[in-house]
């Protein structure tokens, strides 16, 4: 088989699994959006996906995703084209918002509320419009010392200065599990996530809107699926067969 008939193959085996776990829990499909992993993914593959029409793509530093932009391109306004829609999904520091800004317009990781207003302020330096970022808040659901994110408690205070930065657009929470050979493991999880998002938006902390969960990965997504997730974070499983040590 080519790189891209691999590709292909890989994308396909994915889409069916999804549409198999929302079937289970009874969610339509076109609720789901799979972000490509780009972190390990050698260029030539990111082209080969673009190819076969998958273009939504979630980057974990900030440097790379700024290279890559460079090489690949951006589409910011999520029109549909040939260019990829890039996502910063990893840890953003607030030396780096300026440049992510200039390739993409959805943060998966706002942990901070000095990182808000860093986004907010760079925001507006680059001329975005009002609600032209979107941001998920990072919540450290399983509570691990070695993961980025916020306890509930100080996720609540980030959303409810969310406010004061209205170039910010909250779309929803965002939480990573640790790897588990069991998925089923971290099921409470995401279904804590989950609680989050419907008490905040129950009782006023959270925009009507802000409705998206950014949760589950190659080993867990489809667990993640049927607790309720929108948006699935996937790397090993997309490139299986691909060899991820050519960056090129």
């Amino acid at each position: 088989m080519t790189p891209i008939e691999i590709l292909k193959r890989n994308v396909d085996a994915v889409r069916a699994r999804i549409l198999v776990a929302c079937e289970r829990v009874g969610r339509d499909p076109a609720e789901i959006r799979m972000l490509t992993v780009t972190k390990y993914a050698p260029m030539a593959a990111l082209r080969g996906l673009l190819e076969i029409g998958v273009r939504d793509f979630g980057e974990n530093r900030p440097q790379q995703l700024a290279q890559r932009a460079a090489k690949l391109g951006s589409d910011l306004g999520g029109d549909a084209g040939d260019k990829p829609c890039w996502r910063m999904i990893g840890h953003l520091q607030r030396n780096k918002v300026r440049q992510t800004l200039e390739v993409c317009r959805e943060i998966h990781s706002l942990d901070s509320i000095r990182l808000a207003d860093e986004i907010e302020s760079r925001a507006k330096a680059l001329n975005i419009p009002s609600g032209g970022v979107g941001v998920f808040v990072e919540i450290n659901t399983g509570g691990e010392d070695a993961k980025t994110g916020l306890s509930a408690e100080a996720a609540r205070e980030v959303v409810q200065h969310l406010p004061n930065c209205p170039t910010i657009h909250m779309l929803g929470l965002m939480t990573m599990a640790p790897y588990a050979d069991d998925p089923q493991t971290v099921r409470p999880m995401f279904a804590k996530l989950r609680a989050l998002r419907d008490e905040w938006i129950e009782t006023g902390v959270a925009r009507p809107d802000a409705r998206r969960l950014s949760m589950g990965m190659s080993n867990d997504f489809e667990v993640a699926i049927e607790e309720g997730a929108t948006d699935i974070r996937l790397g090993s499983v997309l490139f299986e067969g691909i060899d991820t040590e050519d960056p090129r």
